[in-house]
């Protein structure tokens, strides 16, 4: 069977995720590997970056054999959300929902929505390997990322949270229902920890993917400031509590040798000092990559096929 392999590309806001997080799925979709590039980022860069219309559906990219993308989007996450509330029995006919006084069930769904749709269609590629053989995250900036990360706990606590919450007051309001009369659905409990258990099984799944350092690589994105290795150690905390891989950090934007300006060299001098701390700090623990700052903006496929030469060869040297 095709194991599922997952890169998830994260780091601070402006670092070039969503161009490095293109070019590595495009490396891997010429390997001849099918291959799945999804944004969670609520910007949507994904499409600027490949210069086409990308959306809540998976389209294929054009001029890359092997290669797909998908944008999540926030509206449709809400709505994805609401429906697994409805699977768990929170329809709109039930009393529960009639108590809570809306219409509109997907008003229960809690913040990070959009990273718990990316959590939920990971889900549905691990369960489906065949489909694709590598999937590329583009996360969202650091703070979201380590929401989507501690997910499958959260999203199994949540969910056990909300059955016991469903069944104290399904009793409760049962009991005034008899009283006073009207319709509502009766719940059926044994159907409602079953839908229950079966999710938990699908989270504990996608949990051992994750976990699983075979399958599943962070790879950090950073740029040499101290803010954005501050950053970075920030998120590699976050990746060993989770037990999620990490082998390689990539940084980019690092401002080329240039001996003909006085200011291009500063900038070279301060970058490769920064660069200096940071394989102090890591490269016993991870592989250290650099970029070089591209003179123009790295849009469009043949401009990232062109920057993919700078990926293949992380990925041809590990």
């Amino acid at each position: 069977m095709i194991r599922l392999k997952t890169k998830l590309i994260g780091g601070k806001g402006g670092v070039g995720k969503t161009t490095i997080a293109s070019s590595i799925a495009i490396y891997h979709a010429l390997k001849g590997l099918k291959t799945l590039v999804i944004s969670t980022d609520p910007a949507h860069s994904l499409a600027d970056c490949l210069d086409q219309e990308i959306g809540s559906e998976i389209v294929p990219v054009r001029k890359i054999k092997n290669l797909w993308a998908l944008e999540i989007d926030s509206e449709k996450a809400t709505q994805e959300y609401g429906n697994l509330l409805v699977q768990q029995g929170f329809d709109q006919s039930s009393i529960f929902s009639q108590f809570l006084g809306g219409d509109d069930i997907s008003s229960l769904t809690p913040p990070g929505a959009d990273e718990t749709v990316a959590f939920l269609k990971l889900l549905e590629f691990i369960e489906n390997p065949l489909e694709y053989e590598v999937i590329i995250y583009d996360t969202a900036p650091t703070g979201h990322t380590l929401k989507l990360l501690s997910l499958p706990e959260l999203t199994s606590n949540w969910l056990f949270k909300i059955a016991m919450l469903r069944q104290k007051l399904s009793s409760t309001l049962g009991g005034i229902k008899k009283i006073f009369g009207g319709g509502g659905k009766n719940v059926n409990t044994a159907d409602m920890k079953q839908s229950i258990d079966v999710l938990r099984k699908r989270i504990e799944s996608a949990r051992e993917h994750l976990q699983n350092h075979e399958e599943t690589e962070f790879i950090p994105i950073t740029i040499p400031t101290l803010m954005s290795i501050w950053e970075t150690e920030r998120l590699l905390q976050a990746l060993r509590q989770y037990g999620i891989s990490a082998k390689t950090i990539i940084v980019n934007q690092v401002n080329p040798e240039n001996d003909k300006c006085d200011f291009c060299k500063l900038k070279h001098k301060q970058h490769n000092s920064i660069i200096d701390q940071l394989k102090d700090l890591y490269s016993d623990e991870y592989r250290i990559h650099t970029i070089e700052m591209f003179k123009d903006e790295i849009r469009g496929i043949d401009n990232l096929i062109e920057f993919n030469s700078k990926i293949s060869s992380i990925f041809e040297n590990n």
